[in-house]
């Protein structure tokens, strides 16, 4: 009970500057924060990109916020704490209960910090870097082998924002990511290429939304061996998701959200066969989101495996995505 206390209290202060420091940005330049869909930052006409408003495209408050700011040029930000689990909150190592390849297995803060070029209200260029802080609230574990401090992974992608099917809204990225992280690059990752499309319907005014995250890409390795072992079997050389989720509404500021990882398959670099695939472990995040500002929104989640509910075995995250300009 102490660890629950002490981990509500990080988020509790974690939150609450977030939504001040958001919340002053916004009353400085003269933006309102009363309602998700009322608050968005007035624009000068000349740096508003051509089009149509995004967010007549794009109403999803969490896909408004991940697309990014409204203007010509802004600074983009999504950022994570992944903690321990619910048995160990604090502890260094975080349980890979996906089962994935790629994966850190240690608790970290990180996320990605770039520039967004908007070329119209729909379509963008977006250009960042990575960073992380290996277990800022322990020790590094000793299967560790990277650094605990990198600036990493940089990502270019191209975005474009549009509905289909009479009231699909849909968020394109596309694009590739560099690995720098020193534990990937140890194990022979070079970079990655990737296309999602998150999709998302929102069913009348019942405040109900159903969507899918679908994506899928390739790698590229610069190694089959590190220290003497082959690392193939830890390389997925490409791989597709699908990824449903849904949302309910509860009021302009607060969502319950849920998403799932049920169709998610990687091949490995030391499986021959082309078409046969790893099948990462179905697994759930449910959290509640929290829309500051049209540009802020905010995630504390749970992940789980819905087969195998175990304390030891569900994680933290507080996730966090805010644009600025």
């Amino acid at each position: 009970m102490k660890a629950f206390r002490k981990f509500g209290a990080i988020i509790s202060v974690g939150l609450a500057a977030l939504i001040v420091t958001g919340s002053a940005w916004s009353e400085e330049n003269g933006a309102s924060t009363s309602s998700a869909t009322t608050s968005v930052v007035e624009i000068p006409t000349e740096k508003k990109p051509e089009g149509m408003d995004a967010d007549q495209v794009i109403t999803n408050r969490k896909m408004r916020a991940e697309s990014g700011s409204k203007s010509r040029f802004s600074l983009a930000s999504s950022l994570e704490y992944a903690a321990g689990s619910i048995e160990k909150p604090f502890a260094s190592e975080r349980p890979n209960i996906r089962g994935a390849t790629g994966t850190t297995d240690v608790a970290r803060l990180g996320g990605n910090v770039g520039m967004k070029y908007s070329i119209n209200s729909t379509d963008a260029v977006r250009l960042g870097v990575g960073f992380r802080w290996i277990t800022p609230l322990g020790d590094v574990p000793e299967s560790y082998n990277g650094s605990r401090f990198d600036a990493d992974n940089p990502v270019l992608n191209y975005q474009k924002l549009f509905r289909w099917m009479g009231g699909v809204q849909t968020v394109l990225q596309a694009g590739p990511t560099l690995y720098t992280a020193s534990n990937l690059r140890d194990n022979g990752f070079l970079a990655n290429w990737n296309v999602s499309l998150n999709n998302a319907y929102d069913v009348g005014t019942t405040g109900l939304s159903i969507g899918a995250l679908t994506q899928g890409g390739f790698s590229q390795f610069t190694k089959d061996s590190a220290n003497g072992r082959d690392v193939r079997g830890i390389q997925s050389d490409y791989y597709f998701g699908i990824y449903p989720f849904l949302e309910y509404v509860i009021n302009d500021t607060f969502n319950i959200r849920t998403i799932s990882g049920l169709l998610v398959y990687e091949h490995l670099r030391n499986e021959p066969t082309a078409f046969t695939f790893m099948k990462n472990k179905v697994y759930q995040s449910t959290g509640l989101g929290i829309s500051v500002s049209r540009d802020i929104f905010l995630y504390p989640n749970i992940q789980f495996i819905p087969g195998d509910l175990r304390a030891d075995n569900t994680n933290l995250a507080l996730s966090a995505n805010i644009n600025v300009l």
